[in-house]
């Protein structure tokens, strides 16, 4: 009879601590606290981030502005194929977003360079397009001279020293290109 009762006591303490702790804590563990313990959703003001100048320098490209952004322009473009679930994107993105303010004038020795992201999964003819296999990857299209385009790529997370070697390599006129493909 004791052990019962002992056993009664534990299961009443847990529940009415299970009771306190979601009453107190609604968010709870695991729980991102944007619904209460009803299941409704609860409103909150937040406001959006300040959209930094470098990211004005970035334009989105799409399945549908793909040939407009990057096919038609006689300036070099670079390409950042990323995702949104891939960590060293996340990572990668602000780099990108710092470096673009920098090629953005030609004074000072830099060519002026068109900054574009893709997210993989909202513009797979893209992605496709240019056999992507692995995020981030970076590309850069340039003109060939001849009417076309080329273009130089590498995978993988780049600190902001990386990239820019990276781009400044691709721009010489003897760097190592492949023809670019091009969207029906």
């Amino acid at each position: 009879m004791k052990l019962r009762t002992l056993i009664f006591l534990l299961l009443a303490l847990a529940g009415v601590g299970f009771i306190v702790f979601t009453v107190y804590f609604p968010a709870g563990f695991g729980r991102s606290g944007a619904e209460n313990n009803a299941g409704q959703v609860e409103m909150t003001m937040t406001t959006a981030p300040a959209t930094t100048p470098a990211q004005l320098h970035v334009v989105d490209v799409t399945d549908s502005n793909y040939k407009a952004e990057v096919q038609a322009t006689t300036d070099p473009v670079i390409i950042d194929f990323s995702a949104t679930w891939c960590d060293p994107c996340r990572r990668f993105g602000p780099v990108f977003d710092k470096v673009s303010g920098q090629y953005q004038q030609s004074g000072g020795g830099k060519v002026k360079v068109k900054f574009c992201k893709v997210d993989v999964d909202q513009s797979p003819q893209v992605a496709s397009l240019w056999n992507i296999r692995a995020v981030p990857t970076i590309v850069l299209v340039k003109p060939d001279g001849k009417g076309g385009l080329v273009y130089v790529s590498t995978s993988g997370y780049h600190d902001e020293t990386a990239l820019k070697k990276f781009i400044d390599d691709a721009l010489k006129p003897g760097a190592q290109t492949k023809p670019a493909p091009s969207m029906p």
